[in-house]
């Protein structure tokens, strides 16, 4: 075999050309191909928010405008690049307002929810306003599943909805919500109203709370909460490090200072304060419990209603039969009055039937009832307190209490406290001189925590000073 035929015959000059031509128009079809793929990405952000929509690069919200948009998007990460005045909202769709991101829940067709993330970076949402009282799944997001939904903080939220009604979300499953909150009002015309999140199934609540008052004025309302309104049936739900402060109101069943009803859930290291006014199934802290545990939680509003009320729980493992499993109150306490006609407790109004436990745990007995557990006169596994007692860790419910890693207690001076509360505390301290000192304006504080002893929550005309800073100082010493 000769070289020729071995090497193959060598291309002509205009050969090369012809080929080297084919590359190029083949290299830039091939980068016009990168540069729309690459465009399409950056344009995955709806209304122009900068951003492509990934967990590193989330689409970037500035304007009310904006926030209405994820709805065109559902899949996406979002962030907040600074507060959002959403008070024109009331001008919208012919007055009902701001359409909730998302659609219907696992209940209904079509289920479209929001399974993208949500940052607000510690910014505000103002004055959001909704007025759709014939709808389910009402608030900021409608629907969520397997959404992650972090540092959110709705401030003088107008909110009302059919069922499923929250500020943050009317309904979350199999969701993450960490360090949220909520400020306003809220109205749940039929059932599930909470003043954070309506309904949660298989979700986690951190570090979150309401300061909003929540009610229904419907006598069939049920599952009304301060912060949520009803926990768990299709898994197990969290709440842990969460309160709610604001009242709740409602003329139906199962209403609570913090949640309005809980199946198999988790309740742990949380507390509510705002008073609570229901009809059945009343409590200061949970409404109506089944197959659920309250750990190292208490509650100190007043508690009015007809049928099964108590200062914590007014329901306590009522279904029987293991159906959800056995209900547990394990350190826990109440203060506030309670006020009823049957089954009335200072801690828990009805003792069901699916043999629930009560341990370590007490109530202040000028509360008004004369009992703990309202339909059981006879002693069982609480332990009942005079309200001065409460004061000092000798008291024997205080026994089996972590008094280094969950409660603290300033002795002869107040009731013992979550230890968590109080780095929120020194957190406001320090926003509250930073605003002060004009590091921060009013629209920057994050409003981490809003009892009752300082007064600016969502309101600038109620001006901060310095008498509010020592205050809250004079808290987090003594334990008040």
């Amino acid at each position: 075999m000769d070289a020729k035929n071995f090497a193959g015959e060598m291309p002509k000059g205009n050969e090369i050309f012809g080929n080297l031509k084919n590359l190029g128009i083949l290299a830039l079809v091939f980068l016009g191909i990168i540069v729309v793929l690459s465009t399409n990405v950056n344009a995955s952000c709806p209304s122009g928010m900068a951003g492509d929509g990934t967990s590193g690069n989330p689409c970037i919200i500035t304007n009310c405008t904006q926030l209405q948009a994820m709805n065109e998007n559902l899949t996406l990460s979002y962030a907040l690049n600074n507060s959002i005045n959403c008070t024109d909202t009331k001008n919208w769709n012919a007055g009902a307002g701001f359409i909730p991101v998302g659609h219907g829940s696992v209940w209904e067709s079509p289920y479209i929810p929001f399974t993208g993330s949500l940052d607000g970076n510690e910014k505000s949402i103002t004055g959001l306003y909704i007025n759709i009282s014939s709808s389910t799944n009402v608030g900021l997001l409608s629907s969520m599943k397997n959404a992650i939904i972090r540092n959110v903080h709705l401030r003088e939220v107008n909110i009302t909805g059919n069922s499923m009604v929250g500020a943050l979300g009317g309904w979350a499953e199999t969701s993450v919500i960490t360090n949220c909150s909520s400020t306003g009002t809220l109205s749940a015309d039929s059932h599930s109203g909470g003043g954070l999140i309506g309904r949660i199934e298989s979700t986690s609540i951190y570090d979150s709370y309401s300061a909003a008052t929540v009610s229904s004025s419907s006598n069939e309302t049920y599952y009304i909460g301060g912060l949520v309104g009803v926990a768990g049936h299709l898994g197990q739900d969290i709440i842990e490090r969460c309160f709610a402060t604001g009242n709740v109101i409602s003329q139906g069943t199962a209403t609570g200072g913090l949640i309005g009803h809980i199946n198999t859930a988790t309740v742990r290291d949380c507390y509510a304060t705002g008073n609570v006014l229901g009809n059945n199934s009343v409590g200061g802290l949970i409404g109506e419990i089944n197959g659920a545990n309250i750990y190292n939680s208490y509650a100190t509003g007043n508690v009015s209603g007809n049928n099964n009320v108590g200062g914590l729980v007014g329901d306590l493992g009522r279904l029987g039969g293991g159906f959800y499993g056995t209900s547990g109150i394990y350190n826990s306490y109440s203060t506030g009055s309670v006020n009823g006609t049957t089954n009335v407790g200072g801690l828990v109004g009805l003792f069901g039937w699916d043999s629930p436990v009560v341990n370590n745990s007490g109530w202040w007995t000028g509360s008004g009832p004369a009992n703990a557990i309202g339909n059981i006169s006879a002693n069982v596994t609480y332990n009942q307190a005079n309200k001065s007692d409460f004061y000092y860790k000798s008291i024997g419910i205080y026994s089996a209490w972590d008094f280094n890693n969950v409660w603290g207690i300033e002795e002869g001076v107040s009731y013992s406290h979550l230890l968590w509360t109080k780095a929120k505390d020194l957190f406001d301290a320090v926003e509250m001189l930073e605003y002060l000192s004009g590091q921060k304006n009013f629209n920057q504080l994050s409003y981490s925590n809003i009892p009752g002893y300082y007064k600016f929550v969502g309101n600038e005309n109620s001006e901060i000073t310095l008498l509010d800073v020592f205050a809250l100082i004079d808290k987090i010493v003594t334990g008040g």
